[in-house]
């Protein structure tokens, strides 16, 4: 569709409205073309949206967040080593005073 296209398009609800000899009986929509309506008029939206942002156009689903990462182990074996590192700074630290 041409940006014109999704800017001048009529919603099935539009259409109805100018139609002069609208009567009650043609508004008996049920929920489900309701819905459909409503949900053609966002995507409609939406692409139009993207047309002026640029941007690509968001699908019907959310991505899912990612799972936060959990605390990561550290063997006991790594601590010892860390911590003879460290004790050795501060021996180191402590002979240059």
């Amino acid at each position: 569709m041409s940006r014109l296209e999704i800017r001048f398009a009529k919603t099935p609800v539009e259409k109805e409205l100018a139609q002069p000899t609208s009567t009650l009986k043609s508004w008996a929509m049920d929920k489900t073309e309701i819905i459909e309506a409503i949900e053609a008029e966002i995507q409609r939206l939406q692409e139009a949206k993207a047309l002026l942002d640029g941007s690509p156009t968001t699908s019907k689903r959310a991505a899912k967040p990612s799972p936060k990462p959990g605390r990561r182990k550290m063997s006991a074996a790594g601590r010892a080593r860390i911590a003879a590192a460290q004790k050795a700074r501060w021996a180191k630290a402590k002979a240059g005073k």
